[in-house]
């Protein structure tokens, strides 16, 4: 069964009826209650935020179909709020993190806990966030990279990769070296072209970068 919606002009509001300018299939008028009131059993503020203005008006959709994509659109708003207080609760965590903090920092129990509790990809959404918008902060920088040196580069991928050259140019030596060593510690060939083609003023960090190039090299 399909109803297509090119020509409709669907209104919910809280505890207002459904408001139809032309007619949908009888089963629609039926359906489509029950299943607003099915997602406003999970958000009471549900009914007053629904729209189908995510829909591609210029198709049909089945049953499975529309009810796949309001549980879709849901499930995207729901990961956007766990994404937003899990990057608020690692913030708490990396504003208490200093690079003379223990080895098992705060910011690492709670990155190892959103890891063993979420997925690696909530993770990655987690620590991409903050990556954008914290660059300027290197301690939360460092915090990252000294808890990231518990997992390989396998499980974090393909973010892993993704935030390593902007470390390893941020302008502060400091967050360099704890990217070099995250590198070394992941113990892969994947980022040598990324290190070789590093232009490093300071004899230190020049020096142990060639040593991690050498070492990956002759793995």
């Amino acid at each position: 069964m399909t109803t297509n919606i090119q020509d409709a002009s669907i209104v919910v509001l809280k505890q207002e009826p459904i408001v139809c300018k032309n007619s949908f299939h009888k089963y629609w008028l039926n359906y489509l209650p029950q299943t607003i009131k099915m997602f406003h059993s999970f958000d009471t503020n549900f009914e007053s935020s629904f729209s189908l203005d995510y829909l591609d008006k210029s198709r049909s959709y089945t049953i499975e179909a529309f009810i796949k994509t309001l549980q879709d659109e849901k499930n995207k708003e729901n990961r956007k709020l766990l994404i937003e207080q899990l990057v608020n609760e690692l913030i708490t965590e990396l504003n208490l993190f200093t690079l003379d903090s223990d080895e098992y920092s705060s910011a690492e129990k709670k990155i190892i806990h959103i890891a063993n509790n979420y997925s690696f990809d909530i993770l990655g959404d987690v620590i991409q966030s903050i990556y954008i918008t914290n660059f300027n902060k290197s301690n939360y920088l460092c915090g990252i990279c000294r808890a990231l040196m518990r997992y390989d580069l396998e499980e974090l991928n393909p973010w892993g990769v993704v935030i390593i050259p902007g470390l390893l140019n941020h302008k502060d030596e400091t967050v360099k070296e704890y990217a070099v060593a995250l590198i070394d510690n992941w113990n892969s060939t994947l980022l040598l072209p990324v290190l070789k083609n590093l232009d490093i003023k300071q004899d230190w960090l020049k020096d142990y970068i060639n040593t991690v190039v050498e070492r990956l090299e002759n793995r």
